[in-house]
């Protein structure tokens, strides 16, 4: 797999250097270990700490991140004339299902 750079995305402009580091740091976070949470995609508490003050940073806009994102996803399409991008917003939520059992495994049914 590609390690995402600095140089992949030339349009990154956070404000200061050691947040663009930072956001390509959690991009190959996210890519090496997608859906994992925040803790175990970073390999210590220090870089764990870091992503957390990085999301909850004012300085950093979903606007500036977008436009970073959006400049790397053409750089990658080049002159193709067609394409096709598979995506998915879907979410499931299990919250509304109620365990038919007090816990997993007792054998012991809720009546």
């Amino acid at each position: 797999m590609h390690k995402i750079t600095i140089k992949d995305f030339p349009e990154l402009d956070l404000g200061d250097k050691r947040r663009n580091e930072r956001f390509i740091s959690i991009i190959n976070n996210i890519c090496a270990q997608p859906g994992s949470s925040i803790p175990k995609q970073n390999e210590d508490w220090y870089a764990t700490k870091a992503t957390y003050e990085f999301y909850k940073n004012k300085q950093v806009s979903i606007e500036l991140i977008q436009k970073a994102i959006s400049s790397y996803g053409e750089s990658l399409i080049g002159e193709e004339e067609e394409i096709i991008i598979a995506h998915d917003f879907s979410e499931i939520s299990y919250d509304l299902l109620k365990s038919t059992y007090l816990c997993l495994g007792s054998g012991i049914r809720n009546n």
